[in-house]
């Protein structure tokens, strides 16, 4: 009798372990696969912690991008059928789920070859993958937003005369394919001044007030591109319009003009991830002639 009850008892605690097995599910990887598994780097987004294979499962956490993590060796398939998911072991210890498109394997799995000998191939397929992850999309064809400073040799006809004076400018900077319409990189600028220059000042009774708007759209194209620093060149049309009141010895003086041009510009451009650093140099050609200095900051959009 007690050995057909310690038989009973067996056979229920294999059954009960067997149910927590199915029950499970994906959930529970292989014993081979948690043994072999494979270290993995985090894409530059980051990746979400999912509690199960599936885009609806509750959110355990976040991976902060180009983190070294430990994943499956294969993805799997989501329980809804949209998309693959690797299982990853979290800092808290928590097991989870990420995308497979948001980590990089490390190529572990291509250490043996078919036949289990040493894949020689290895090497050179941990170095592509190295290259290709450092190697972001070309500076060139990347869409950035941003604003800037310039200092500009500002420069117009006053009565016959010419006068110029260095005016600090505030900029607005548009670059990249796409910022416009669909076509080539382009480089829009909305630049302005709230300050008018100061030879104004040696012609008026009293402070000269006014300002005067830039706008220019450069057609870019690449002189010279590494990886993360790019030296280029453009040139295209500009609108300059100025508003200006002077209070000059004898009348009152509001003046209001629009100038067409063409501008040309040499610049140098430096990437710190989606950050990029820009200076320019641009010459000025329209009722005048001049040049500007420009430095800007903008971001991947």
């Amino acid at each position: 009798m007690k050995k057909s009850g310690l038989l009973v008892c067996f056979v229920w605690i294999v059954f009960s372990v067997f149910l927590i097995a199915i029950s499970s599910g994906d959930e529970i990887l292989p014993k081979s696969e948690k043994q072999k598994g494979q270290s993995a780097l985090v894409g530059e987004e980051g990746a979400t912690i999912y509690e199960k294979p599936d885009f609806d499962s509750k959110i355990l956490g976040q991976v902060n991008p180009e983190t070294k993590v430990r994943i499956s060796l294969k993805p799997r398939p989501a329980k809804s059928g949209l998309g693959s998911f690797y299982q990853i072991k979290s800092k808290t210890g928590q097991i989870g789920y990420v995308v497979d498109t948001e980590v990089i394997p490390e190529f572990q799995n291509l250490k043996k070859g078919p036949s289990g000998k040493k894949n020689p191939g290895y090497k050179s397929a941990v170095i592509e993958k190295e290259k290709s992850r450092s190697k972001q999309d070309s500076i060139y064809f990347t869409r950035y937003a941003g604003a800037g400073l310039g200092l500009l040799g500002f420069t117009e006809k006053f009565r016959g005369t010419e006068l110029s004076d260095q005016v600090v400018m505030y900029n607005l900077r548009f670059t990249g394919p796409g910022v416009l319409f669909d076509g080539p990189p382009l480089d829009v600028n909305f630049s302005f001044s709230l300050n008018p220059p100061q030879y104004y000042d040696g012609i008026s009774r009293t402070p000269a007030s006014g300002f005067f708007i830039f706008t220019d759209i450069l057609l870019l194209l690449p002189f010279w591109e590494w990886n993360h620093d790019l030296i280029y060149y453009g040139i295209g049309p500009m609108v300059t319009y100025t508003k200006f009141q002077v209070q000059s010895t004898f009348n009152y003086i509001d003046s209001q003009e629009f100038r067409l041009g063409i501008v040309g510009s040499l610049g140098y451009g430096h990437r710190f991830k989606k950050w990029i650093a820009r200076l320019d140099g641009k010459y000025y050609f329209e009722t005048t002639r001049y040049f500007g200095y420009w430095a800007s900051v903008q971001y991947e959009f």
